[in-house]
């Protein structure tokens, strides 16, 4: 499909296989490699078209269910777990798969903070409440590999209320919890 209906300035300069990592196994996968003429830009359509990101080897499909599962259990158990789907990952592998997802979530939120605390710009709320609560706490934890020795590890819950649950309990009416490393004010800024 891509071959018929690209544009005339981009070239095959033949096939490339890849082979990715996903949550039912591995796929192996192999596609054109184009070259704009002029520019000498080389992409694959396909991988663009599958929203697979470049050298990259897990499906992001693969990649949502590890670290959803890291966050809950050590990467030993989670790769031990998506072993018993016959999907053999190293505990080091997911660790990866958990940088690069940290990563992404850091420029996504620091994308957002430029928008609103220097361009100003109010994002669009899905709904408007009357209060807002927010707790926080922190605890200090030792780091590794870092010049400084620890950090403060600042927590938040946010809710919009309380709501009887039981006949002595109240629950949290949608609450959110929050974890971050930056510094007080950034931090604030952040859970708001």
């Amino acid at each position: 499909r891509f071959l018929k209906q690209r544009d005339s300035s981009w070239k095959v300069l033949g096939f490339r296989s890849r082979t990715l990592l996903c949550y039912f196994g591995e796929l192996r996968l192999r596609r054109r490699l184009y070259e704009h003429k002029e520019t000498g830009e080389t992409r694959f359509f396909v991988d663009e078209a599958l929203g697979l990101p470049p050298k990259e080897r897990w499906s992001p499909k693969l990649k949502r269910i590890a670290t959803r599962f890291a966050m809950s259990l050590t990467y030993g158990e989670t790769a031990e777990l998506l072993g018993c789907w016959g999907v053999h990952i190293s505990k080091q592998s997911i660790w990866k798969m958990v940088q690069h997802v940290g990563d992404a979530a850091i420029e996504q939120a620091d994308e957002r903070h430029r928008q609103v605390y220097e361009e100003g710009s109010v994002p669009d709320g899905q709904r408007q409440i009357r209060r807002l609560r927010i707790e926080s706490d922190g605890t200090f934890i030792k780091l590794q590999r870092s010049k400084q020795k620890q950090a403060e590890l600042k927590l938040f819950g946010v809710y919009e209320g309380r709501r009887k649950a039981a006949r002595h309990e109240a629950v949290l009416k949608n609450r959110r919890l929050f974890g971050t490393l930056q510094p007080a004010d950034r931090a604030w800024e952040e859970c708001v």
